[in-house]
């Protein structure tokens, strides 16, 4: 009898809810073919399905070298550009329309993690987070990277609403990785959703360019992961996410 339950259960109309939900999904799919074409399209709806079924996520590594940067502060006379002490960030966390939670300072004491800032006197107008040697899943779209010494990994990139339309989020990240270069950095990567067509014209604006994707799925109870051979190529590896920086997961 429950069966029976079951399928009389299923067989009822759809609620309103339902299709509007609906609606709106076939409404983005639409926006989304014409603003990038159907390949976009297809590619949302894969990312969907994918994700249903084998916990998919899929996204592209861009990488930026500090030779491709143009940028420089004298374009930004307004604006100083430097590197936050913690104190500063423990300062700034207690406005929240700087984004910024209390936590934060601590990353940046700890060596490896760093907040490069745009100030407009003492306001903080935007700011881009830089890790070296690893970052974790939660940074990192869900993939814990490693790097090697001359790559950092940006994450987090904040622009204040009063100073938005200004481009500071391009020039807080070319200008903090000609400061790196100083310690011999060379190279800043960063981790795009494969469906985020704009952001990925965007970053190919500021002069990243695409290495390949990083792919997780679940399959058969197992965790699968890959990454493109140009970003390993370029000594960047998967971690296992939660892991010491020390536990390293084979790269298929």
């Amino acid at each position: 009898m429950s069966t029976c339950v079951e399928q009389v259960e299923h067989e009822q109309p759809a609620t309103p809810a339902a299709w509007d939900t609906l609606r709106r999904k076939l409404s983005t799919l639409r926006a989304e073919q014409t603003r990038f074409g159907s390949r976009s399209a297809l590619r949302l709806i894969a990312d969907r399905i994918g994700g249903k079924l084998l916990k998919l996520k899929v996204v592209h590594v861009v990488w930026l070298d500090v030779n491709d940067v143009s940028v420089s502060a004298a374009s930004y006379p307004d604006f100083t550009f430097r590197f936050l002490s913690a104190e500063e960030i423990a300062r700034f966390a207690e406005d929240p329309a700087y984004d910024l939670e209390p936590e934060m300072a601590d990353r940046a004491a700890d060596g490896r993690n760093f907040c490069f800032a745009a100030l407009d006197g003492d306001r903080l107008a935007a700011y881009g987070w830089y890790a070296r040697d690893w970052i974790e899943p939660e940074h990192c779209d869900g993939f814990g990277l490693r790097m090697p010494p001359e790559v950092v990994y940006m994450y987090k990139g904040f622009t204040h609403p009063d100073y938005r339309g200004k481009r500071l989020h391009g020039a807080v990240m070319g200008l903090a990785l000609r400061d790196f270069a100083a310690d011999r950095v060379r190279a800043l990567i960063s981790t795009v959703e494969w469906t985020n067509d704009a952001s990925l014209k965007s970053c190919a604006r500021l002069g990243y360019r695409q290495l390949g994707l990083l792919a997780r799925a679940r399959v058969f109870g197992r965790t699968w992961w890959r990454a493109g051979a140009k970003t390993r190529e370029r000594g960047v590896e998967i971690i296992t996410p939660g892991a010491a920086k020390s536990a390293k997961l084979t790269i298929v």
